[in-house]
Parts: C-alpha cells; structure tokens; sequence
C-alpha cells in the first residue's frame, strides 16, 4: 500500500465514510484503520471527528481525557462534533476535565449538550470557540438561571441551526435584567423546538416575547411544538422574514388546537412553502364526528391549488381502537377523491401505541385498512406500533440529532 498515492487511500477511506450505514460505519472504519498503517491517518480523522462523552461509564470524559487526550492529544484538533451527557452536576475536578478537553477541540463546530445541567466547565470552554460553533443542540437540559441560557445564545455571531427539546431553568431572571440581544440568531438557517408538554414552552415564549430569537432572513428549516393559539401567534413572528428562503416546516400539535386555525394564522408564511409535515395527537374517545374541523384542515393542506406544496407528511398518534378508525374514515374519504398530480410525495404514517390499541381484533382491521389506503394514487402511508406514544426521531429534521 505504500506504492498508492496518499490521494488515493483518502479517497478510499472518504468512500468508506460516505458509503457505510450508520450502524457499520464505526465499525468499517475501526477495521480499515487496522489494516495497514497508511490507512490510519485518514481513518482516525473520520472516526473521532464525532465523538459522545457521558459523566460516568465507558465513555466519560474522565476516561477519555486519561486515555486519549494525555497520550495522543493531537487527536482533539479532529473532533468537529461533541456531545455532552452532563448528568445533574460535577465535582470541580470533573469540571476542570470537561474545560481541558473541550478547549482542546479548537476546530469544534457542533455541540449538544443533554441529560442535566450543564456546568461552568463546559460553559467557559464554550465560550473560547463562540466564532467557530455553527450548530447548537440542547435536550433535557436544565439551567440555573434563565440569563444564562440567554447568554450563551448570545455568545454565538455564526449559528446556523439552533436546536431545542425540553429545555428547563431552575430559576427565572426578571425580564429587566436580561438585556436586548437576538443579534447573533439573524442568520440561523435551522430552528427546532420541541416541549413534551406545556410547561416546556416556557423558553420558547421567552425567546419570542425578549426577541432573543428574532426572524431571520436566512432560515430555511423549522420545528415548532405549538401548545396554543399565542404559540401559534408566536410562531408567525418567527416565520415573518422567512417568506422567501423557507423550504420545510414541521409543526407538532395537539388536537386542543384548531388546524384551521393553524392555517388561517399562518396562511401567509404557507403560501410559497414547499415541504410541510404535520404531526398530530388524536385523545382518547376521539370520534369520527369530532373529525370534521381536522379533515378540513388536511383537505386545504391536499386539495388547495393556491399552496405551493410539493410534498405533504401527516404523522398521527391515534390513542385508542376508536380515534385510529375515525382517522381512517377520513382518509379513505379524502383520498377517494381526484388524484393528487401536483405532489412529488404525499406521505401519511400512523403510528399506534401499544398501550391504547385493546386485544379485540380491531386492532388487526385497522392495520389492514390502513394498508388498503397503499392503493391509492400518489400515497405513501405506513402503519406501524410502537410501545411509547411518540417517537421522537420523526420529529426531527435531522434525524439522529436529537
């Protein structure tokens, strides 16, 4: 192998980064750096330019730090992306660990912090690569104060995507004292919110209300968990200098909320909008005659010639027998009309939870009516049970970032 130029084993390795499924890339490349020593070096840049670090285990920062960092720390110069499970604090020790390691990745771009609260470690580390970081992430997290949540957006000129689930703060800082900012998410091309309930919007609505986050003109993807009519008022905000640029939304809502509603408010920022995906949760007892206003909804998102839609998802979480089969009447109806030309991809997904589906045998008819639904003209739809009412992964527009 020493003959080959290096161009050509780069090649080689890049092939092997591009082309393995995520579950064998580790693997594929673990194996390729093995087989001989040319292939290490651009093996190893591929393998640890994203790495994961927990507060204990096999993969805690200690562990790493004392077996990679102190003998190869020309390693740290790799990693392009970290992602930090904090736990809910750290010793002193634990932080300087978290402060050395992370200052060390002077070529970091992405970070995602997640399971706890971060500590001032990671924090002031952060700060010393505010010009580089291009993509923020934040799951299960919980601050001390609100300001600082709000500082550390502001630390930020280049954010491009900015991504948040369940985010938390123990306490709140008086308005007053938080200050104007909002300058350094002007240019964010990716914004994704996500509460699992609606205490969990609280952020969100600070983040419009103290314009922390204001309408950028360069956002082309967002993600938005609506909880109520303000939300929706709120999201409008957001969107209002999007009219051009914005290629993909993704609004997650529970039935407590009008569609039409939805539509009628954002009607606007819709208008010119290429990919939309819906995700909805039906309540129990959620009959076929409390149906119509949803349907009227799906109907304008499908049949209105005035929409720029090209691709159209619905993703539905029937809680029980009764709700699935009601959301099947509708279906069946709207998609036994004129064939739907217009749409590169109309998708519908039906998940059911185990819990609410009952051992009866209706259970077994859903599922083969909804796979009837296959047949008709330009529909993608699957059906599929999980154990939990909602997976997290479909509402992501990265799927495996969050």
């Amino acid at each position: 192998m020493a003959r080959f130029p290096q161009e050509i084993i780069d090649a080689v390795i890049d092939e092997v980064q591009n082309s393995s499924p995520s579950p064998c890339l580790y693997n594929n490349l673990s194996r390729c750096s093995l087989v001989c020593h040319s292939f290490l070096p651009r093996s190893r840049k591929h393998l640890f330019s994203s790495i994961a670090l927990t507060s204990d285990g096999h993969h805690s920062w200690t562990t790493f730090h004392d077996r990679v960092f102190k003998p190869s720390p020309e390693i740290m110069s790799m990693i392009l992306s970290v992602a930090l499970s904090s736990g809910d604090g750290h010793d002193v020790e634990e932080d300087h660990i978290i402060y050395t390691l992370l200052a060390a990745m002077r070529n970091l771009r992405h970070v995602k912090l997640s399971s706890g609260f971060p500590g001032n470690g990671a924090l002031r580390a952060l700060r010393s690569h505010a010009d580089n970081i291009i993509s923020l992430r934040f799951t299960d997290v919980t601050f001390q104060h609100s300001a600082t949540f709000f500082d550390i957006l502001a630390m930020f000129p280049n954010l491009r995507l900015l991504a948040i689930k369940n985010l938390g703060y123990k306490a709140r800082i008086p308005e007053m004292a938080l200050g104007r900012r909002g300058e350094s998410l002007r240019h964010l091309e990716s914004f994704y919110f996500h509460a699992t309930n609606y205490t969990g919007m609280a952020a969100f609505r600070e983040l419009v209300e103290q314009e922390d986050i204001v309408s950028s003109f360069c956002l082309r993807q967002c993600a938005l968990s609506l909880w109520d009519r303000d939300d929706i008022l709120r999201a409008k905000t957001i969107l209002n200098g999007s009219l051009e640029t914005l290629d993909s939304l993704h609004l997650i809502y529970n039935t407590q909320i009008n569609f039409c509603d939805i539509l009628d408010i954002l009607d606007f920022n819709l208008f010119n909008l290429p990919h939309l995906s819906i995700t909805t949760f039906l309540p129990p007892n959620f009959r076929f005659t409390d149906m119509d206003e949803f349907e009227q909804g799906i109907r304008r998102c499908v049949l209105d010639e005035q929409l720029a839609l090209e691709e159209f998802t619905l993703r539905v979480y029937p809680n029980d027998n009764c709700a699935a089969h009601s959301l099947w009447k509708v279906l069946d109806t709207l998609l036994s009309g004129p064939r739907f030309t217009r749409f590169r991809h109309l998708e519908i997904d039906l998940i059911l939870s185990y819990r609410g589906l009952t051992d009866d045998g209706m259970a077994q008819t859903i599922r083969r009516q909804f796979t009837a639904l296959n047949e008709k003209d330009g529909v993608q739809l699957s059906c599929r049970c999980s154990y939990g009412d909602l997976d997290d992964s479909q509402l992501d527009m990265h799927p495996g970032l969050l």
